[in-house]
């Protein structure tokens, strides 16, 4: 019976799977393209984003430090001309109630730290410090620190 037999190169032969090689339907050939191609456009465009959002948050974080730079001068200027320990102590402690500030020190023109403050924190901080005068003649000094933690 010649009829049971196939062909050299019919169908039958052609798919039966090389030895180590398995042949997938193209359904599923298609999905896992599918897939694939979702998480590299994904990846393509959240990725630069990502950069750009983290970029500019940083950018915001250094712009606010210097706008507390500016708001410590202009608030410790005259309690440290008057020596006047409990303002300093309430601009102290009201500054340090913000959730970025993790390190604030007040020291008068004598060098005694007339606040000081420091919180648990990680490594990745900005510092700004400042020396205040009053009329040209020095009254002391600040410095704090902020964190990046809460921004990322």
């Amino acid at each position: 019976m010649q009829s049971d037999k196939l062909p050299q190169n019919s169908i039958r032969n052609r798919s039966t799977p090389v030895k180590g090689v398995k042949i997938y339907s193209i359904t599923r050939r298609l999905v896992l393209s599918l897939v694939i191609t979702v998480i590299l456009v994904s990846t393509i465009t959240i990725t630069p984003l990502y950069f750009a959002l983290v970029s500019g948050e940083s950018k915001d974080l250094l712009e606010k430090a210097e706008e507390y730079r500016a708001r410590l001068f202009g608030s410790l200027e005259l309690p440290l001309w008057n020596y006047d320990h409990n303002t300093i102590r309430a601009i102290g402690n009201t500054f340090s109630q913000n959730e970025l500030v993790v390190k604030l020190v007040i020291i008068n023109h004598y060098g005694i730290t007339m606040y000081s403050m420091e919180k648990e924190h990680h490594a990745d901080l900005v510092n700004r410090s400042g020396k205040i005068h009053h009329r040209g003649k020095y009254l002391g000094e600040f410095e704090f620190a902020l964190t990046k933690q809460h921004i990322e």
